[in-house]
């Protein structure tokens, strides 16, 4: 999908910079624009559109400054198949899971985590929202 990235980095007027991560449907790409460093992904021609919608919907209704933020979506064309890119806010801080591996978190690091993902929780939960998925791998820090 990379290929696919670079084209759409190139209509949209970023500037391709490299791979971050794959998952089973979507790619993540290291884009910028004039403004810094964004996520570009790219969900394969397989994707599940009435997820992927009802996602991006949810995203759109969040705003928060502990929830990586939905800067825009589209569909895209290339070589006859059609792929969801959406571009995010890049989170290139690394996970929690990766400084779980690095040992353990000073107790004020902790709180401050917690902290965090409480009051993004709260803001999930003010929206009728449920992440569904909160674990080390997918907690990011910027």
């Amino acid at each position: 999908m990379e290929t696919v990235a670079r084209a759409y980095a190139q209509q949209a007027g970023y500037t391709f910079h490299s791979r971050v991560a794959a998952g089973a449907f979507k790619e993540t790409f290291l884009v910028s624009d004039s403004f810094g460093e964004i996520a570009l992904k790219v969900l394969g021609p397989n994707y599940s559109i009435e997820r992927t919608e009802r996602e991006i919907e949810a995203l759109k209704r969040c705003s928060h400054e502990n929830i990586a933020r939905l800067r825009s979506s589209a569909d895209f064309r290339f070589k006859g198949k059609t792929y969801k890119c959406l571009v995010e806010d890049y989170l290139g801080g690394g996970t929690l899971g990766d400084r779980l591996k690095s040992g353990l978190c000073t107790r004020d690091a902790v709180k401050a985590l917690g902290s965090g993902l409480i009051r993004a929780i709260e803001h999930l939960h003010g929206l009728g929202l449920v992440h569904r998925d909160i674990k080390p791998e997918t907690v990011m820090y910027r």
